[in-house]
């Protein structure tokens, strides 16, 4: 598949949107145009993005290193180095930050 200027295939220039409802809509944007969103909208795009790859998670592979952080995680946790935070909790403190 040919590249664009922005290095990404020609497929690289979908825009996801997820509305409320958990829906998606696709329609046509240039990298350009998406480096132009609000922080907001990007990280919309990203959690439908991560969303759809979920629903497909046996077809992806975990890298190794991904193991070793949650195992690094688990026992940060159990020492009381972190704390648990639900995650609806902890996407609206994220969302917050980056607003």
């Amino acid at each position: 598949m040919a590249k664009n200027t922005d290095g990404l295939t020609a497929m690289g220039w979908l825009r996801l949107l997820a509305s409320v409802d958990g829906s998606h809509n696709f329609q046509i944007m240039s990298i350009a145009e998406l480096r132009q969103l609000p922080r907001r909208e990007k990280l919309q795009i990203v959690e439908s993005l991560w969303s759809d790859l979920a629903d497909e998670e046996s077809l992806v592979k975990s890298p190794s290193w991904h193991g070793e952080e949650l195992r690094k995680t688990e026992e940060d946790f159990k020492l009381g180095k972190v704390e648990a935070m639900d995650w609806e909790e902890a996407k609206k403190k994220l969302r917050k930050q980056l607003e």
